[in-house]
This record gives C-alpha cells, structure tokens and sequence, in this order.
C-alpha cells in the first residue's frame, strides 16, 4: 500500500498568496500535486514535474511555477512520506 505525502508548513500559502493574489491558483494545484504523490526518490519528483523541480541534495527540493509566480523550497523524509514547506517566495 502506497501512502500519499502529508504536507507540513501547509499554512505558508495562504500567507503568500494573500500577498501574491496571482499565485493562489498555481500554489493550490502544487499542494494538490504533493499530497497527491506517493514519491519514494528525487527522480520520481523529476519524473512527475520534469523542469519545474531543482534538486540541492538527497529530500531538498525547489519547485518553481511554470507561470513565474513563485518558488516553493522543500524538504521531503520520502520513507515517511512527509513534505515540510521550508519557504515560499517569489520566482
């Protein structure tokens, strides 16, 4: 049985987008995609989001809107399926 990712650090997006209206919808369909996921590896986050993800080592991953609205920073603990949003900012 595959567990989905439970996301911590949630909260930050509403933060941003109350101050980036722009970025509300682009930041709702990241969450939807993360707590979607069942992702064991960074090569499965390439696989599932191809350039919009950067690597900065094993579980720390920068997820950059494709529109340029923002830039997510994470930390994912892939055996306990968990995802800490560590930042959000603009892209």
């Amino acid at each position: 049985m595959l567990l989905l990712m439970d996301i911590l650090g949630r909260h930050l997006l509403p933060d941003f987008w109350q101050r980036h209206p722009d970025s509300e919808s682009g930041l709702r369909g990241a969450a939807a995609i993360i707590a979607a996921a069942a992702w064991q590896s960074d090569g499965d986050i390439a696989r599932h989001l191809g350039t919009a993800a950067a690597y900065a080592g094993e579980g720390w991953v920068t997820i950059t809107d494709p529109d340029g609205h923002f830039r997510l920073v994470l930390r994912i603990d892939y055996p306990r399926q968990l995802v800490q949003i560590l930042s959000v900012a603009e892209a």
